[in-house]
């Protein structure tokens, strides 16, 4: 027979849920701004040959846009159910999060190509240069906020994964 899941002490997890909002509502605005550095980045290109790091603020902010909107939805579901898979898709968005090293990658390769004043990043190298700096912090500060939210959800995993007994890790928390 299968063991029903213990019951949740509901103060401590709205205190783990209010975390995850908190977490969520950063990673979302700093989602937003990725995408409006991005889109600078591209009304400054003025002939320039540098594909490869010019969108990176726009395709990076997909996953913090949908750790934040996953995680703030999971902060306000009534429904039990709902929660309990949005709090899975978060954490998983958590993971997501710190695995964009690529976009870090092109971030900082952009910085240095345009502060050495590489023709391939145009007219407005400096202007370039500094708003893919602003975007390697971003891309920074969103790696500590996933690292932070993966901490939450692990710590706080008997009220906010009641379900996940014994399936994390090989482990049982008893």
């Amino acid at each position: 027979m299968e063991k029903q899941p213990e019951k949740v002490d509901l103060q401590e997890q709205e205190r783990a849920l209010s975390h995850i909002k908190i977490l969520s509502a950063i990673g979302l605005f700093l989602g937003i701004c990725s995408v409006g550095i991005g889109i600078a980045v591209l009304s400054l290109l003025d002939g320039a040959s540098y594909p490869l790091t010019t969108g990176t603020g726009i395709w990076f902010a997909a996953n913090p846009i949908a750790f934040g909107i996953v995680g703030i939805a999971a902060a306000l579901s009534t429904n039990e159910n709902t929660r309990k898979r949005l709090l899975t898709g978060h954490y998983v968005t958590s993971i997501l999060l710190m695995s964009q090293g690529y976009a870090f990658a092109t971030a900082i390769q952009g910085v240095i190509e345009c502060s050495n004043g590489s023709e391939k990043c145009g007219s407005n190298a400096d202007a370039k240069a500094a708003l893919r700096g602003v975007l390697i912090g971003i891309i920074f500060f969103l790696y500590v906020v996933g690292i932070f939210s993966i901490g939450i959800h692990n710590r706080k995993r008997r009220v906010l994964h009641p379900d996940w007994k014994g399936r994390c890790c090989g482990t049982s928390w008893d």
